[in-house]
């Protein structure tokens, strides 16, 4: 159609005259194309009531009741109000970067786990650690068995009216 248009020339504009019905039936398609069959939608539903549609859209809406977080429901507001649309705190900042920090020092020991030598090493540390700690404990109960000894040797010797330096450390209980 558009190709015999083009090939008429200025004899397309006299296209009414010539051919009423083809000019017709172009018109229709354009008009069509521009509005979108919108006049053939709406006579399709030329036959409906919207009675309902339009009591639905006069009433007024029920409000929810306000949840717990301030918002309508709960369903308005997600999220926390506090957050500050992702703007930190160099306090929240620094928390984040050590847990980030220790995550990766986490991932980079577990890859050197792997390795029998790292790992026959770091169990070796930790033996060691583990012989220091039990050194440092016994001397710990050493040392209070020795006060607890003195203390009762203190009360002995003022019940028996004795002083206590006098006592001396050769006594076993």
């Amino acid at each position: 159609d558009d190709d015999d248009s083009r090939s008429l020339g200025s004899a397309a504009n006299y296209e009414h005259l010539v051919d009423p019905d083809r000019a017709r039936q172009r018109r229709l398609q354009a008009d069509d194309r521009l509005h979108g069959a919108f006049n053939d939608f709406v006579d399709r539903l030329g036959h409906i009531d919207f009675a309902v549609q339009r009591a639905r859209l006069g009433a007024a809406r029920a409000t929810p009741p306000i949840g717990k977080s301030g918002g309508l429901g709960g369903e308005g507001l997600r999220g926390d109000p506090n957050e500050k649309a992702g703007i930190k705190t160099r306090e929240e900042y620094v928390k984040e970067e050590a847990a980030k920090r220790e995550r990766e020092r986490r991932a980079q020991e577990a890859a050197l786990e792997k390795d029998p030598t790292y790992r026959r090493q770091q169990e070796a540390l930790r033996e060691e650690e583990r012989a220091k700690k039990d050194r440092e404990a016994f001397a710990r109960d050493a040392e209070e068995r020795t006060k607890r000894l003195e203390k009762k040797r203190g009360q002995l010797a003022v019940v028996a009216g004795v002083p206590a330096p006098a006592l001396g450390g050769s006594r076993s209980s």
